[in-house]
């Protein structure tokens, strides 16, 4: 469980519906940052220390992600709702009986092919009551895979959009940061790996910090780049203008893409991915922020191509930079867009919006 991701069930009360969230006992986020009540279950993967044993025993098991005693468990609840086809998790709650309705986000059909995972998915698709979408082309993966239609929804993800909102940018926290109050700002959130495109990113700031001196780009999250980020920052000169934030918790960062003028996600493909959605798009779309992106994947499907942001081809740092520099020379532009963005999520993934189309789904489920 991810705190953007379940979300929309925090509001299910109000439409007649108790959540419970089921997950490992080596979850990631605590239970205090899940606004759900949690139940967890034991994942034999969590006492597993050797890497390759691991590795082995997922590739020939699955075994690693299965929750001991989610049967007993699954019989105090009306509906079940676990994520992919592919999951060990999903094809354990078909397995108990109980109404389950599956939510996808992959949209590459035929993936997760090997081992146990074709099983998995075989038994997900015949015995789950109901499928839920994340985007069109997760649809058109589920179809593809085959699927029937009629059995499918598709409900994009929600936001808070009373959190998630413009607001004046906090000034003593970009000062915090080391950005000056009269500079430009730009920001990227998620992880540092090869797929976000983050490098290319880098290189297209570069080129536009050598023509705005006022220009700053701050940079949230973890991954294995950080060092070559670093290191290429350095070789460019641009170190002093670029902020590496570090961890920042989801209930703050409102706060940080409101200190920036223009947000950036440049998502490539790779092998056996493609952008399933681009969460943090949304974010900063409900924060009145314009947005600049990649056609990989579902991107397209969540944002407007200009109207709420601008997208360009995936890996290429000139087109990048071309329509970073579109933005940040043009305020009138940067409001019209970042107006547009707001009204783009409040008509489409409000929280209260979503929140009620899935409700309608469960109780459909479970009648």
């Amino acid at each position: 469980m991810v705190p953007c991701e379940v979300m929309p069930y925090r509001p299910l009360g109000d439409f007649g519906i108790d959540v419970t969230g089921i997950s490992s006992n080596d979850a990631p986020f605590p239970d205090s940052e899940i606004p759900l009540k949690c139940v967890r279950l034991f994942r034999p993967g969590s006492v597993n220390r050797i890497p390759q044993v691991s590795r082995v025993l997922q590739y020939m098991t699955g075994i690693n992600y299965k929750l001991w005693g989610l049967k007993e468990v699954a019989s105090n609840f009306d509906v079940l709702n676990p994520i992919e086809t592919y999951n060990g998790f999903s094809s354990q709650a078909v397995d108990t009986g109980r109404p389950t309705v599956v939510t996808a986000w992959e949209n590459i059909p035929y993936l997760h092919e090997h081992g146990p995972y074709r099983g998995f998915k075989e038994n997900v698709r015949r015995k789950a009551a109901y499928f839920i979408a994340k985007t069109p082309s997760a649809r058109h993966a589920l179809i593809s895979e085959g699927v029937d239609d009629e059995r499918i929804t598709v409900i994009p993800a929600g936001i808070d959009t009373k959190q998630f909102k413009p607001a004046k940018g906090n000034a003593a926290l970009a000062r915090q940061i080391g950005i000056p109050d009269d500079a430009k700002v730009l920001l990227f959130v998620g992880r540092f790996v090869p797929e976000k495109g983050i490098m290319f990113l880098i290189d297209a700031f570069s080129k536009l910090a050598a023509k705005d001196e006022k220009l700053h780009l701050m940079l949230r999250g973890s991954g294995p780049l950080e060092a070559s980020i670093r290191e290429r920052a350095s070789q460019l000169g641009i170190s002093r203008r670029i902020h590496m934030l570090g961890f920042v918790k989801y209930s703050q960062m409102p706060e940080y893409y409101n200190i920036c003028d223009v947000f950036c996600l440049p998502s490539t493909p790779a092998k056996g991915w493609l952008e399933q959605f681009g969460f943090v798009l949304m974010e900063a779309m409900a924060c009145g922020k314009p947005v600049v992106s990649t056609t990989s994947g579902s991107i397209p499907e969540v944002v407007t191509h200009g109207k709420a942001g601008l997208l360009v081809a995936h890996s290429d740092s000139d087109a990048l930079a071309s329509a970073l520099g579109e933005l940040l020379d043009d305020s009138a532009k940067r409001k019209r867009f970042g107006k547009a963005a707001r009204e783009l999520v409040l008509a489409q993934y409000d929280l209260d919006l979503v929140a009620r189309k899935l409700a309608a789904v469960f109780k459909n489920v479970s009648e």
